[in-house]
């Protein structure tokens, strides 16, 4: 799978987004062979058994996959060697995976109280993401 999958550019790649540019990979070489498009993918991870061709992040199918990405998080991001910035490298991780989390549990919660939680892990990856790149000198 190319970078050009990563559509949201986190450095993996969800199941979605694998999806969406599988989806999109095979109707492009379909038109390009003047080949009506016989394939039509189904995702369905909502566990109701009924896919869909169009499954989106916020939608019934789409949710679990936008979270779940194809290989480790070690392998988007090498470990720095330093204790000090492997340390941040990780509370960076789990940070990222809160987020991810908390997307999860959206439709079950209070409107105001997602938000504010989305807020401040939002904020939280974000300073840690300064914190980073301060230490690595990229300013």
């Amino acid at each position: 799978m190319s970078d050009s999958a990563d559509a949201d550019k986190n450095r993996r790649i969800s199941v979605l987004e694998a999806f969406d540019a599988a989806k999109l990979g095979v109707a492009r070489a379909y038109e390009q062979e003047g080949i009506m498009l016989t394939e039509h993918p189904l995702l369905d991870d909502s566990g109701d058994r009924k896919g869909t061709t169009d499954p989106k992040a916020d939608g019934k199918n789409g949710r679990v996959a936008s979270i779940l990405s194809l290989g480790t998080a070690q392998s988007a991001d090498a470990m720095p060697a330093d204790p000090k910035m492997r340390a941040l490298y990780e509370e960076r991780r789990d940070l990222e995976r809160r987020v991810e989390g908390l997307k999860l549990m959206k439709s079950g919660m209070e409107p105001a109280r997602y938000a504010s939680e989305l807020e401040k892990l939002l904020t939280d990856l974000a300073l840690k993401g300064k914190q980073i790149r301060d230490l690595e000198g990229k300013k």
